[in-house]
């Protein structure tokens, strides 16, 4: 999700309040989420968990 730019940065950094160059940082280069914190990434799989609810 954090690749996919259908999903702008800053409504990314609103909901989850990751700064935007945090996920900008993430966004181009990936392999920085594997040390990122616990609640980071928790706050980033709960957003893209909320936005595909209506996938399930």
């Amino acid at each position: 999700m954090v690749s996919d730019k259908n999903y702008p940065l800053s409504d990314v950094a609103k909901v989850t309040g990751i700064s935007h160059p945090t996920l900008k940082l993430y966004r181009a280069n990936p392999e920085k989420l594997r040390m990122a914190a616990w609640e980071r990434v928790n706050a980033l799989a709960t957003y893209y968990d909320d936005t595909h609810q209506n996938e399930k």
